[in-house]
């Protein structure tokens, strides 16, 4: 998996999120989320849907809102 197959914006999102690193970026991507009813990231990123719920969780991560 390559962190640039996905959407140019939320791949810049992600990498921000955890400080330019590739490796933690896909590793984050590649793991079943709770919030995401145990989907990985990437895999929510192929729905319109799935990607706003993305979106929306790396802001309140960056927010420092983990509930």
């Amino acid at each position: 998996m390559n962190i640039k197959h996905i959407n140019h914006h939320i791949s810049e999102m992600i990498l921000d999120l955890f400080d330019g690193d590739m490796d933690m970026a896909e590793e984050w991507l590649c793991t079943p989320k709770c919030f995401l009813n145990n989907e990985t990231p990437l895999d929510a990123l192929t729905t319109s849907g799935g990607a706003n719920r993305v979106v929306e969780a790396i802001q309140r991560i960056k927010r420092g809102d983990f509930s």
